[in-house]
């Protein structure tokens, strides 16, 4: 049981640097984004553009059928960052949470909305992962050890070692 869960755990760490990855590398060409609305008026995007991950929140304008939906474009040569909109910013993080206005409803006027931008370099994100990677290696690490310590087994190996108090006689590991 503990096998298993193991190399599941390993597996999704695997998967998840792999996605991250992915997206870094193909966030020069071009953007990905997957936007979602959860609530009637407001909108949520989670975006990879140019080596960058960014979520904000936007009012959400036209029709609420969808629940969901994911878009690919190339951002124009001249676009403003969604990191240089950002109040306070510095290598590569962003972030601003601010009322707004200037946005046109579909029922006409300006109205303040709130905006929030957060933005995570995808280096970031992947040092994240590395690191929770490793942690999760050493937690299972120990966890074994000290369960073939209380069970009388070799900690290295795993073999019996009541039969044999000094060394183990799989991997000659000393007691």
């Amino acid at each position: 049981m503990f096998r298993w869960l193991y190399r599941t755990g390993l597996i999704l760490f695997i998967i998840a640097m792999l996605i991250v990855i992915g997206l870094w590398v193909n966030s020069y060409r071009r953007a990905d984004a997957l936007t979602f609305l959860l609530h009637t008026d407001t909108s949520y995007r989670l975006q990879a553009d140019r080596g960058r991950f960014e979520v904000y929140t936007f009012p959400h304008l036209g029709d609420k059928t969808y629940w969901y939906s994911f878009t690919h474009y190339t951002p124009k040569p001249g676009a403003t960052r969604l990191d240089k909109r950002c109040t306070h910013h510095a290598w590569g993080f962003g972030y601003t949470g601010q009322k707004q206005a200037g946005h046109i409803w579909p029922g006409g006027g300006d109205r303040m909305v709130d905006i929030f931008q957060l933005v995570v370099p995808a280096w970031a994100m992947l040092v994240f992962w590395t690191l929770l990677f490793a942690a999760y290696i050493a937690a299972v690490r120990r966890i074994r050890r000290t369960h073939r310590r209380r069970h009388g087994l070799c900690t290295r190996c795993g073999y019996d070692m009541r039969a044999s108090p000094d060394a183990c006689p799989e991997c000659g590991k000393s007691k």
